[in-house]
């Protein structure tokens, strides 16, 4: 029974010994299977980060919007994530057909500018660019003879013995290419290569986007000195403010919406026989449509047409002159035959002297004059036709120009006006409007002219705020 009883024990004995060396087989698989776990974290863990960071480098980058300022950001994020002793980006020059390397980076110290043009047969940056191709170095003695059998030579800095160069691609078109070098070798493993692929997507994008902003900038450069050269002509049609000085105290408000204007003011004076000595005055503030460049050539034309009207051809009559120049527009933009319909609104005065009296002629298109004279409490306002010049008449019944004829004294106040400022908005988007405009007539018409125009500037522009200013905008005061 002994014998047997250690027999039994021996064999419990040897199992118990085979179940502790599977636990601790387990045991280890458990403890290798919990290492690469950690492992895995830690390179997951990486990853994030690494994504995260590129992310964060993209943002940087793509928010530069000058070559050296993306350049420079771009080599301080590489440095963060791979050794770089030498880092450059080259532009390829469309015009020069060569890569310009501008703030090229040794040792964090700035290379002199330098280039490789596109003919060279041994450069690795045209290499790179012309095949869109990466380029990959660990030992630059040994491998850059599978390149070039000609000695290679940098133009800048010192000989490097890791290299990569990769090309920028945006669109499918190589436009330049990115580098980083170290003077160690095997200095670069495929991580580093992949992280720069990534960099080199952002750099892209930035250099694009930097690209077309520069392009915008002097396309608009030119567009605005086209703009001022054209605002010095149109100037020099209007009238001589000196020349309105010689019969009335005035005023003047004139401020387009885009440099050139679809306002403009007209004054003329003629004789009204050869034998007399006095002047028949005119003056118009005229709104053409639309404003800017369009309403511009508008004005040249209006101003051409009412020159002609009442210089040349001696019409006299403020409804004969509108008569005149509405046939004149439809004529000069062809109305009859094509579907333009542009035109304009506009006061027109004749001012003449009868006796101690200002005999005042006011006809309108879509206009309004204001005046208040001293014998009166209130500032009154002339409305005229209800068509404007040229374009279409869209009214079943035709409305026609006419007369207005007034009596001033002196010292009464005549305002003529284009609509831009009762239109002009606040910010809570409420305009400016009549009402308002002429309860500040009534305030201010005793002042001084200078103290009016002061007057009105200041609250338009408190009105205005910060908003844009929404038409061209033009108001004339003069004193009779």
């Amino acid at each position: 029974k002994i014998s047997q009883q250690n027999s039994r024990l021996r064999q419990q004995n040897e199992e118990i010994k085979q179940q502790t060396e599977e636990l601790m087989q387990a045991n280890s698989e458990i403890q290798t299977t919990t290492e690469d776990l950690i492992v895995k974290n830690e390179r997951l863990e990486e990853s994030y980060e690494n994504i995260k960071l590129l992310n964060e480098i993209g943002q940087k980058v793509a928010s530069n919007l000058s070559i050296v300022a993306i350049i420079n950001t771009v080599y301080e994020q590489v440095n963060k994530l791979m050794e770089a002793s030498v880092f450059a980006i080259g532009v390829y020059n469309k015009i020069d057909k060569r890569i310009d390397f501008h703030g090229a980076k040794e040792s964090a110290k700035t290379l002199p500018f330098h280039f490789d043009e596109i003919k060279e047969s041994n450069s690795l940056s045209i290499y790179c660019f012309t095949r869109k191709e990466q380029l990959i170095i660990n030992d630059f003695e040994k491998e850059i003879a599978s390149y070039f059998e000609e000695e290679y030579i940098p133009k800048a800095g010192k000989s490097t013995k890791s290299i990569i160069y990769l090309p920028l691609i945006s669109k499918d078109k190589a436009i330049g290419v990115i580098t980083v070098q170290s003077f160690l070798k095997n200095a670069y493993k495929k991580y580093h290569l992949n992280v720069l692929k990534n960099i080199a997507i952002y750099t892209s994008i930035a250099l694009e986007n930097s690209n077309t902003y520069h392009q915008i900038k002097l396309q608009n450069k030119d567009i605005k000195s086209s703009l001022n050269y054209a605002q010095t002509i149109q100037k020099a049609i209007l009238p001589i403010k000196e020349n309105i000085d010689e019969f009335f105290d005035n005023f003047i408000i004139y401020r387009p919406k885009d440099i050139v204007s679809g306002d403009f003011y007209w004054y003329a004076g003629i004789k009204p026989d050869k034998l007399s000595n006095d002047l028949i005055r005119f003056l118009a503030v005229v709104d053409c449509t639309g404003h800017g460049i369009p309403g511009a050539f508008m004005s040249m034309i209006g101003n051409s047409l009412l020159n002609e009207i009442v210089l040349v051809r001696n019409i006299t009559d403020p409804t004969k002159i509108l008569i005149a120049l509405d046939k004149g527009i439809i004529k000069a933009l062809k109305q009859n035959i094509t579907d333009n319909t542009d035109g304009m609104d506009i006061v027109l005065c004749r001012l003449e002297k009868k006796d101690t009296k200002t005999r005042v002629i006011f006809s309108g298109a879509k206009s309004v004059l204001f005046y208040k004279k001293n014998s009166e409490a209130e500032v009154k306002r002339i409305r005229s036709s209800r068509r404007n010049i040229g374009g279409t008449v869209q009214l079943e019944v035709k409305v026609e120009f006419y007369n207005n004829e007034i009596l001033f004294s002196k010292n009464d106040m005549l305002y003529f006006i284009s609509d831009g400022i009762i239109d002009q908005n606040n910010p809570k988007r409420k305009r400016f409007g009549s009402k308002r405009l002429m309860r500040f007539f009534n305030e201010i018409s005793t002042k001084e002219l200078s103290q009016q125009k002061q007057i009105l500037e200041e609250n338009l522009d408190q009105w205005q705020a910060d908003e844009k200013q929404r038409d061209d905008i033009t108001l004339i005061g003069i004193r009779i």
